[in-house]
Protein backbone atom coordinates (compact mmCIF):
# COMPACT_ATOMS: atom_id res chain seq x y z
CA UNK A 1 0.00 0.00 0.00
CA UNK A 2 1.07 3.43 -0.65
CA UNK A 3 2.89 4.83 2.37
CA UNK A 4 0.68 7.89 2.79
CA UNK A 5 -2.66 6.10 1.46
CA UNK A 6 -1.61 3.53 4.61
CA UNK A 7 -0.97 6.95 6.80
CA UNK A 8 -3.98 8.49 5.77
CA UNK A 9 -5.74 4.98 6.50
CA UNK A 10 -4.67 4.82 10.21
CA UNK A 11 -6.07 8.35 10.90
CA UNK A 12 -9.32 7.82 9.70
CA UNK A 13 -9.82 4.54 11.12
CA UNK A 14 -8.21 5.79 14.91
CA UNK A 15 -10.89 8.40 14.49
CA UNK A 16 -13.64 6.35 13.67
CA UNK A 17 -12.80 3.57 16.50
CA UNK A 18 -10.35 5.41 19.47
CA UNK A 19 -9.15 3.55 21.95
CA UNK A 20 -10.94 0.45 20.67
CA UNK A 21 -8.06 -0.23 18.36
CA UNK A 22 -5.64 -0.57 21.28
CA UNK A 23 -3.84 2.71 20.30
CA UNK A 24 -3.55 4.18 24.07
CA UNK A 25 -4.24 8.24 24.72
CA UNK A 26 -0.83 8.67 25.23
CA UNK A 27 0.71 8.17 22.00
CA UNK A 28 -1.26 11.34 20.96
CA UNK A 29 -1.30 14.81 22.16
CA UNK A 30 -3.66 15.89 23.83
CA UNK A 31 -4.22 19.52 22.18
CA UNK A 32 -4.71 17.25 19.29
CA UNK A 33 -7.22 15.06 20.32
CA UNK A 34 -8.92 17.02 22.99
CA UNK A 35 -12.81 16.90 23.42
CA UNK A 36 -12.83 21.28 23.06
CA UNK A 37 -14.20 20.88 19.21
CA UNK A 38 -17.07 19.16 20.22
CA UNK A 39 -20.12 19.64 22.83
CA UNK A 40 -19.76 17.62 25.92
CA UNK A 41 -23.16 18.07 27.40
CA UNK A 42 -25.57 17.63 24.30
CA UNK A 43 -29.28 18.30 25.03
CA UNK A 44 -31.80 15.39 24.15
CA UNK A 45 -34.87 14.83 25.28
CA UNK A 46 -35.48 11.39 26.36
CA UNK A 47 -39.14 9.77 26.70
CA UNK A 48 -39.83 10.40 30.50
CA UNK A 49 -39.06 14.05 29.83
CA UNK A 50 -35.53 14.35 31.76
CA UNK A 51 -32.10 15.22 29.81
CA UNK A 52 -29.66 13.30 28.58
CA UNK A 53 -26.72 12.52 30.05
CA UNK A 54 -23.30 13.87 28.99
CA UNK A 55 -21.57 10.72 27.83
CA UNK A 56 -23.05 8.23 25.32
CA UNK A 57 -21.39 5.05 26.78
CA UNK A 58 -20.79 4.67 30.69
CA UNK A 59 -17.28 3.84 30.20
CA UNK A 60 -16.10 6.80 28.29
CA UNK A 61 -16.68 9.80 30.40
CA UNK A 62 -16.31 13.22 29.29
CA UNK A 63 -12.86 13.09 29.96
CA UNK A 64 -11.39 10.82 28.31
CA UNK A 65 -9.32 12.20 25.51
CA UNK A 66 -10.90 9.94 22.84
CA UNK A 67 -14.41 11.42 23.85
CA UNK A 68 -15.49 13.59 21.18
CA UNK A 69 -14.24 11.21 18.28
CA UNK A 70 -16.75 8.60 19.54
CA UNK A 71 -19.34 10.83 20.80
CA UNK A 72 -19.53 12.06 16.54
CA UNK A 73 -19.75 8.47 15.69
CA UNK A 74 -22.10 7.34 18.06
CA UNK A 75 -24.20 10.27 16.99
CA UNK A 76 -23.81 9.48 13.08
CA UNK A 77 -25.08 6.00 13.83
CA UNK A 78 -21.62 4.25 13.26
CA UNK A 79 -20.85 3.09 16.52
CA UNK A 80 -23.63 1.80 19.29
CA UNK A 81 -21.88 -0.22 21.86
CA UNK A 82 -23.45 -2.96 24.22
CA UNK A 83 -25.96 -3.48 26.40
CA UNK A 84 -25.34 -2.55 29.65
CA UNK A 85 -25.83 -6.15 32.05
CA UNK A 86 -23.46 -7.90 31.03
CA UNK A 87 -20.19 -9.91 32.82
CA UNK A 88 -18.45 -6.66 34.70
CA UNK A 89 -21.08 -4.63 32.58
CA UNK A 90 -23.80 -3.14 35.76
CA UNK A 91 -27.08 -1.19 34.17
CA UNK A 92 -26.34 2.24 36.08
CA UNK A 93 -29.85 4.04 36.66
CA UNK A 94 -31.40 6.53 35.30
CA UNK A 95 -30.11 6.07 32.13
CA UNK A 96 -28.89 2.21 31.64
CA UNK A 97 -26.21 3.24 29.24
CA UNK A 98 -24.44 0.84 27.00
CA UNK A 99 -20.57 0.50 26.89
CA UNK A 100 -18.05 1.29 24.34
CA UNK A 101 -14.96 -1.42 25.89
CA UNK A 102 -12.87 1.22 24.52
CA UNK A 103 -9.56 -0.76 25.62
CA UNK A 104 -10.95 -4.15 23.60
CA UNK A 105 -9.18 -5.21 20.71
CA UNK A 106 -11.28 -5.20 17.53
CA UNK A 107 -11.40 -7.71 14.65
CA UNK A 108 -10.59 -7.89 10.99
CA UNK A 109 -14.43 -8.36 10.72
CA UNK A 110 -15.12 -5.51 13.44
CA UNK A 111 -12.98 -3.47 11.66
CA UNK A 112 -14.38 -3.66 7.98
CA UNK A 113 -18.22 -3.28 9.90
CA UNK A 114 -16.67 -0.05 11.14
CA UNK A 115 -15.34 1.21 7.83
CA UNK A 116 -18.65 0.43 5.89
CA UNK A 117 -20.77 1.73 8.30
CA UNK A 118 -18.84 5.63 7.58
CA UNK A 119 -18.36 4.81 3.98
CA UNK A 120 -22.19 4.95 4.12
CA UNK A 121 -23.17 7.57 6.06
CA UNK A 122 -25.05 10.51 4.09
CA UNK A 123 -22.48 13.19 4.79
CA UNK A 124 -19.19 14.45 5.45
CA UNK A 125 -17.93 16.85 7.84
CA UNK A 126 -14.27 17.69 7.57
CA UNK A 127 -13.29 20.99 9.34
CA UNK A 128 -9.87 22.04 9.39
CA UNK A 129 -7.77 25.01 10.27
CA UNK A 130 -4.44 23.30 9.43
CA UNK A 131 -4.71 21.91 5.98
CA UNK A 132 -4.95 23.46 2.50
CA UNK A 133 -6.10 20.58 0.92
CA UNK A 134 -8.76 18.53 3.49
CA UNK A 135 -10.44 16.46 0.82
CA UNK A 136 -8.38 14.97 -2.01
CA UNK A 137 -9.52 12.73 -4.20
CA UNK A 138 -8.13 10.94 -7.37
CA UNK A 139 -9.06 7.98 -9.75
CA UNK A 140 -7.30 6.93 -13.10
CA UNK A 141 -9.90 4.94 -14.18
CA UNK A 142 -11.22 6.18 -17.93
CA UNK A 143 -14.54 8.14 -17.69
CA UNK A 144 -13.72 7.90 -13.77
CA UNK A 145 -15.15 10.71 -10.96
CA UNK A 146 -12.62 11.62 -8.56
CA UNK A 147 -16.16 13.50 -6.97
CA UNK A 148 -19.49 13.02 -7.52
CA UNK A 149 -22.65 14.72 -6.44
CA UNK A 150 -25.84 13.20 -6.52
CA UNK A 151 -28.84 15.55 -5.30
CA UNK A 152 -33.32 14.95 -5.55
CA UNK A 153 -34.21 18.14 -4.37
CA UNK A 154 -30.87 20.23 -3.70
CA UNK A 155 -27.41 20.81 -4.90
CA UNK A 156 -25.60 17.86 -5.86
CA UNK A 157 -22.19 19.73 -5.45
CA UNK A 158 -22.10 23.10 -3.16
CA UNK A 159 -19.14 25.31 -2.60
CA UNK A 160 -18.60 28.76 -1.30
CA UNK A 161 -15.27 31.16 -0.99
CA UNK A 162 -14.91 34.10 1.15
CA UNK A 163 -12.04 34.94 -0.24
CA UNK A 164 -11.85 37.61 -3.24
CA UNK A 165 -9.33 35.78 -4.87
CA UNK A 166 -10.50 32.42 -4.99
CA UNK A 167 -13.93 30.58 -6.25
CA UNK A 168 -16.50 28.29 -4.58
CA UNK A 169 -16.12 26.12 -6.86
CA UNK A 170 -12.67 25.72 -8.88
CA UNK A 171 -11.95 23.24 -11.84
CA UNK A 172 -8.69 22.81 -14.02
CA UNK A 173 -8.14 20.32 -17.07
CA UNK A 174 -4.36 20.52 -18.19
CA UNK A 175 -5.13 17.79 -21.09
CA UNK A 176 -7.38 19.16 -23.73
CA UNK A 177 -10.45 18.42 -21.33
CA UNK A 178 -12.50 20.96 -19.45
CA UNK A 179 -12.00 22.45 -15.98
CA UNK A 180 -15.85 22.89 -15.28
CA UNK A 181 -18.12 21.14 -17.82
CA UNK A 182 -22.07 21.01 -17.49
CA UNK A 183 -25.06 18.99 -18.89
CA UNK A 184 -28.80 19.49 -18.71
CA UNK A 185 -31.06 16.36 -20.16
CA UNK A 186 -33.83 18.47 -19.64
CA UNK A 187 -35.15 22.18 -19.81
CA UNK A 188 -32.67 23.22 -17.44
CA UNK A 189 -29.40 25.15 -17.89
CA UNK A 190 -26.63 23.41 -17.76
CA UNK A 191 -24.28 26.09 -16.10
CA UNK A 192 -25.97 28.82 -14.52
CA UNK A 193 -24.50 31.78 -13.55
CA UNK A 194 -26.30 34.45 -11.30
CA UNK A 195 -25.11 37.74 -9.72
CA UNK A 196 -27.50 40.57 -7.79
CA UNK A 197 -24.33 42.95 -6.97
CA UNK A 198 -24.74 45.45 -9.85
CA UNK A 199 -20.71 46.13 -9.92
CA UNK A 200 -20.52 42.34 -10.47
CA UNK A 201 -20.64 39.78 -13.44
CA UNK A 202 -22.64 36.67 -13.79
CA UNK A 203 -20.03 35.50 -15.60
CA UNK A 204 -16.22 36.23 -16.78
CA UNK A 205 -14.10 34.44 -19.17
CA UNK A 206 -10.60 35.56 -19.75
CA UNK A 207 -9.94 34.45 -23.22
CA UNK A 208 -11.89 33.16 -26.50
CA UNK A 209 -15.28 31.79 -26.21
CA UNK A 210 -16.97 29.54 -28.56
CA UNK A 211 -20.49 28.76 -28.50
CA UNK A 212 -22.13 25.90 -30.49
CA UNK A 213 -25.66 26.84 -31.00
CA UNK A 214 -27.77 30.09 -30.55
CA UNK A 215 -26.60 33.03 -28.23
CA UNK A 216 -29.52 35.27 -26.88
CA UNK A 217 -28.72 38.21 -24.90
CA UNK A 218 -30.71 41.53 -23.99
CA UNK A 219 -28.10 43.65 -25.39
CA UNK A 220 -24.58 43.54 -26.76
CA UNK A 221 -20.85 45.75 -27.51
CA UNK A 222 -17.31 45.39 -27.64
CA UNK A 223 -15.58 46.80 -24.25
CA UNK A 224 -12.05 48.01 -25.21
CA UNK A 225 -9.00 49.91 -23.47
CA UNK A 226 -9.94 53.53 -24.61
CA UNK A 227 -7.23 54.02 -28.21
CA UNK A 228 -6.87 57.63 -27.07
CA UNK A 229 -6.53 57.14 -22.96
CA UNK A 230 -6.28 53.35 -22.47
CA UNK A 231 -5.23 53.28 -18.45
CA UNK A 232 -8.30 55.71 -17.54
CA UNK A 233 -11.29 54.65 -20.00
CA UNK A 234 -13.03 52.21 -21.91
CA UNK A 235 -14.61 52.40 -24.86
CA UNK A 236 -17.78 50.42 -26.34
CA UNK A 237 -19.79 49.77 -29.60
CA UNK A 238 -22.84 48.04 -29.33
CA UNK A 239 -23.50 45.03 -31.90
CA UNK A 240 -25.63 46.01 -35.35
CA UNK A 241 -28.42 43.47 -35.23
CA UNK A 242 -31.13 42.73 -37.53
CA UNK A 243 -34.38 40.60 -37.61
CA UNK A 244 -32.56 38.50 -40.25
CA UNK A 245 -29.85 36.21 -39.95
CA UNK A 246 -27.94 39.13 -41.90
CA UNK A 247 -24.52 39.52 -43.19
CA UNK A 248 -23.10 42.25 -44.19
CA UNK A 249 -19.98 43.61 -46.42
CA UNK A 250 -18.86 46.30 -47.66
CA UNK A 251 -15.88 48.24 -49.86
CA UNK A 252 -14.62 50.49 -52.04
CA UNK A 253 -13.71 50.32 -55.55
CA UNK A 254 -12.00 52.56 -58.38
CA UNK A 255 -13.98 52.40 -61.47
CA UNK A 256 -12.51 51.85 -64.94
CA UNK A 257 -12.30 54.54 -67.82
CA UNK A 258 -15.92 53.31 -68.78
CA UNK A 259 -17.43 54.04 -65.31
CA UNK A 260 -17.57 50.54 -64.44
CA UNK A 261 -16.18 47.89 -61.92
CA UNK A 262 -16.51 44.05 -61.07
CA UNK A 263 -16.39 43.67 -57.04
CA UNK A 264 -15.57 39.75 -56.30
CA UNK A 265 -16.81 38.51 -53.50
CA UNK A 266 -15.46 35.20 -51.61
CA UNK A 267 -15.66 31.63 -53.02
CA UNK A 268 -18.20 30.97 -50.07
CA UNK A 269 -20.25 33.88 -50.77
CA UNK A 270 -22.93 32.69 -52.58
CA UNK A 271 -22.97 29.06 -50.55
CA UNK A 272 -23.77 31.14 -47.38
CA UNK A 273 -26.11 34.18 -48.13
CA UNK A 274 -29.09 34.89 -50.07
CA UNK A 275 -31.50 37.27 -50.50
CA UNK A 276 -28.56 40.03 -51.38
CA UNK A 277 -29.14 44.23 -51.13
CA UNK A 278 -27.28 46.52 -52.26
CA UNK A 279 -26.01 50.44 -51.56
CA UNK A 280 -23.49 52.65 -53.45
CA UNK A 281 -22.43 55.56 -52.77
CA UNK A 282 -19.82 57.99 -54.99
CA UNK A 283 -16.95 59.41 -53.78
CA UNK A 284 -15.10 62.71 -54.70
CA UNK A 285 -18.31 64.10 -56.94
CA UNK A 286 -22.14 62.78 -57.69
CA UNK A 287 -22.60 59.87 -59.67
CA UNK A 288 -26.31 60.20 -60.49
CA UNK A 289 -26.25 57.60 -62.60
CA UNK A 290 -24.46 55.20 -60.68
CA UNK A 291 -26.34 51.73 -60.41
CA UNK A 292 -25.68 47.74 -60.27
CA UNK A 293 -25.49 46.46 -63.70
CA UNK A 294 -25.09 43.21 -62.75
CA UNK A 295 -26.51 41.37 -59.31
CA UNK A 296 -24.56 38.77 -57.59
CA UNK A 297 -23.56 35.80 -60.17
CA UNK A 298 -20.52 33.45 -59.68
CA UNK A 299 -19.68 35.06 -56.51
CA UNK A 300 -19.36 38.99 -58.17
CA UNK A 301 -21.59 42.04 -58.94
CA UNK A 302 -21.30 44.39 -61.81
CA UNK A 303 -21.10 48.65 -60.96
CA UNK A 304 -21.34 50.70 -63.89
CA UNK A 305 -22.75 54.10 -64.79
CA UNK A 306 -20.53 56.14 -62.48
CA UNK A 307 -17.29 58.47 -64.00
CA UNK A 308 -14.12 57.64 -65.06
CA UNK A 309 -11.59 56.43 -62.67
CA UNK A 310 -13.75 57.82 -59.98
CA UNK A 311 -14.14 56.00 -56.59
CA UNK A 312 -17.59 54.22 -55.44
CA UNK A 313 -17.84 52.60 -51.63
CA UNK A 314 -19.93 49.81 -52.08
CA UNK A 315 -22.24 47.47 -49.16
CA UNK A 316 -24.17 44.21 -49.88
CA UNK A 317 -26.06 42.26 -46.95
CA UNK A 318 -26.90 38.55 -47.61
CA UNK A 319 -29.41 36.22 -45.23
CA UNK A 320 -27.78 33.49 -44.29
CA UNK A 321 -28.77 29.96 -46.07
CA UNK A 322 -25.94 27.65 -44.34
CA UNK A 323 -27.67 24.50 -42.93
CA UNK A 324 -27.53 25.75 -39.38
CA UNK A 325 -28.84 28.79 -39.94
CA UNK A 326 -31.74 27.18 -41.75
CA UNK A 327 -32.60 24.49 -39.23
CA UNK A 328 -32.40 27.44 -36.56
CA UNK A 329 -34.01 30.80 -37.68
CA UNK A 330 -34.20 32.85 -34.87
CA UNK A 331 -38.09 34.13 -34.35
CA UNK A 332 -38.29 37.74 -34.44
CA UNK A 333 -41.66 37.14 -31.94
CA UNK A 334 -42.92 34.65 -30.03
CA UNK A 335 -45.41 33.99 -27.02
CA UNK A 336 -43.57 33.09 -23.57
CA UNK A 337 -44.74 29.50 -22.54
CA UNK A 338 -46.99 29.12 -20.29
CA UNK A 339 -44.09 28.55 -17.43
CA UNK A 340 -42.95 31.94 -18.03
CA UNK A 341 -46.10 33.89 -18.64
CA UNK A 342 -46.47 37.03 -16.44
CA UNK A 343 -42.66 36.86 -15.97
CA UNK A 344 -40.13 39.20 -17.32
CA UNK A 345 -36.36 39.12 -18.17
CA UNK A 346 -36.28 42.29 -16.86
CA UNK A 347 -39.03 42.63 -14.41
CA UNK A 348 -37.37 46.09 -12.71
CA UNK A 349 -38.07 48.19 -16.43
CA UNK A 350 -41.64 47.36 -15.73
CA UNK A 351 -42.30 48.45 -12.30
CA UNK A 352 -42.54 44.67 -11.14
CA UNK A 353 -40.17 42.86 -8.31
CA UNK A 354 -37.44 40.33 -8.15
CA UNK A 355 -40.13 37.16 -7.40
CA UNK A 356 -41.11 37.76 -11.83
CA UNK A 357 -37.75 37.08 -13.20
CA UNK A 358 -38.02 34.49 -15.82
CA UNK A 359 -34.33 33.55 -14.51
CA UNK A 360 -34.57 31.98 -10.82
CA UNK A 361 -31.46 31.55 -9.25
CA UNK A 362 -31.41 27.57 -8.23
CA UNK A 363 -31.15 26.78 -4.28
CA UNK A 364 -27.95 28.08 -3.16
CA UNK A 365 -28.33 27.97 0.44
CA UNK A 366 -26.14 26.26 2.49
CA UNK A 367 -26.42 22.63 3.37
CA UNK A 368 -28.89 22.10 6.12
CA UNK A 369 -27.04 21.21 9.75
CA UNK A 370 -27.54 18.05 11.44
CA UNK A 371 -30.59 17.87 13.11
CA UNK A 372 -28.44 15.28 15.60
Amino acid sequence: MNRKLFVATQIVLVGLVGGAVGVSASRFSTAAVNAAPFSSGYSQTVPDGETAPAQDFQDVPVSNPFFGYLHSIYLAGIVSGYNCGGAGEPCVPPYNLPYYRPNSAVTRAQMSKYASLARSQPGININTDSSPQPIIARTTVGGGRAIEGDSVNGNGLHGVSSASDASGVFGQNTNGGFGVAGRSSGSGSAVFGDNNNAGGFAGTFNGNVRVVGTLSKSAGSFQIDDPIDPANKYLYHSFVESPDMMDLYNGNVTLDAKGEATVTMPAWFQALNRDFRYQLTPIGAPGPDLYVAQEIEGNSFKIAGGKADSKVSWQVTGIRQDPYAEQNRIPVEQDKPASEKGLYLNPELYGQPPSKSVVNAPNSAPPPTSGK
